[in-house]
């Protein structure tokens, strides 16, 4: 099914945010790259939302005022977009992060910089080992939306993990 308005007018939100990060960051000159392709020997594919000039991570949250207070008073990333980044910074062979929160409602905005650690990259090869595991009767994301199932019981961050919370 096609998304409803809501839904759309949420998407061009994030996506006019992108640009205007992006093309901010490269005219400044502390972003150097762009939709920076990622892929690791683990199965970790996607596109980075940029490198900075220091070879780090960037990557933008565009997000509710309720997402940017937590994210404000607690200056941790929001669960899940620790272990994405991180997962990203080990492809760039880098150790640091940056994310910024940019509340869609008023455009303020909180940057989160951080230090991805083994215990993080160790996480996000388990979670991609569990996704690229074809061998199961339901595949990993289908059971963690349905909370179903011996992949799902089975797994050690079913009270942790919530995949729709990544996005």
């Amino acid at each position: 099914m096609p998304p409803d308005v809501r839904s759309m007018a949420f998407f061009s939100s994030g996506h006019f945010g992108h640009y205007k990060w992006q093309l901010a960051g490269l005219s400044a000159g502390w972003l150097s790259e762009i939709e920076v392709p990622v892929s690791t020997e683990y199965g970790m594919v996607g596109s980075a939302d940029g490198k900075c000039f220091d070879g780090s991570v960037f990557e933008l949250k565009t997000t509710n005022g309720q997402t940017l207070t937590k994210a404000r008073s607690s200056n941790l990333p929001v669960n899940g977009n620790e272990l994405q980044a991180s997962g990203y910074a080990d492809a760039f062979g880098t150790e640091f992060v940056s994310i910024i929160y940019e509340g869609r409602e008023w455009l303020d905005f909180i940057e989160i910089r951080f230090r991805v650690t083994p215990e993080m990259i160790e996480k996000v090869r388990i979670i991609c080992e569990a996704v690229a595991d074809v061998g199961t009767d339901i595949r990993p994301l289908s059971a963690c939306l349905s909370q179903t199932g011996s992949t799902f019981n089975g797994c050690q961050f079913r009270n942790s993990c919530h995949p729709m919370e990544y996005a």
